[in-house]
């Protein structure tokens, strides 16, 4: 069994991989936000959780699946700029959609166990939303996406072995910390991974969180300050 890895690579956008396989989460954006979040030939599998431009760029990703023949899981509102806008083969792409907020619909790609959960982006503005539940080398990582809200619903996101938290707030208000907190009391992870720091002067630096995080005891609680650094599971 090869360890899993981590990479936070900018805005939302995440590398995970082991030996044998490799997912991204929200790596292709479009060209407004000027820096290139991902460039590899090595994908299997591409998690979209919405289709802002600096979380989903149709040409990127189309791009890529060109190169790669990754498989493309995502929400309805990435089908017309895929498969129209840009011809992407359908046998690439997966809408996986439950319509009631906070319920999961259960599937398999690659090999790899996802569940993908209709959730709430924390800017009510992007109706479509979606979060995952993956499982690699039997560890279960769930991934918000801009999402704070977990259903306690299903028993599946309790005792995680990682939750992957975006965690953006524009007012950098210390006291938001406490979202983190309560998430960590609700559902017990083992670990949680803050995302959506890199690249964004919108809300908190990795370096200020970290210093709050560590001066508050969250021992839970990992920030990786730059695209080089690497979670191992």
């Amino acid at each position: 069994m090869s360890s899993i890895k981590i990479r936070t690579l900018g805005i939302g956008a995440l590398k995970i991989w082991t030996n044998e396989m490799t997912c991204v989460v929200d790596a292709f954006i479009d060209e407004y936000h000027q820096f290139q979040v991902f460039n590899d030939d090595n994908i299997d599998i591409i998690l979209i959780t919405h289709d802002d431009g600096d979380h989903f760029s149709p040409f990127q990703v189309a791009n890529n699946v060109q190169k790669t023949n990754a498989i493309v899981v995502g929400p309805p509102s990435i089908t017309y700029p895929l498969l129209v806008q840009e011809n992407l083969p359908s046998k690439n792409l997966k809408i996986i959609f439950h319509p009631k907020r906070y319920e999961g619909v259960q599937a398999e790609i690659k090999r790899v166990p996802i569940k993908v959960y209709n959730t709430e982006h924390f800017l009510e503005h992007y109706p479509v939303h979606i979060s995952f539940l993956i499982e690699i080398e039997g560890k279960r990582i769930y991934i918000s996406g801009d999402s704070n809200e977990i259903t306690e619903k299903d028993p599946q996101l309790k005792n995680l072995d990682l939750l992957i938290l975006n965690f953006v707030k524009p007012e950098k208000n210390i006291s938001d910390i406490s979202i983190i907190k309560d998430i960590i009391n609700k559902f017990q992870p083992k670990k949680v991974l803050i995302n959506h720091l890199l690249n964004c002067d919108w809300t908190f630096t990795p370096s200020e969180l970290k210093r709050e995080i560590e001066s508050q005891k969250l021992n839970e609680v990992v920030i990786l300050e730059n695209r080089s650094e690497i979670l191992e599971l």
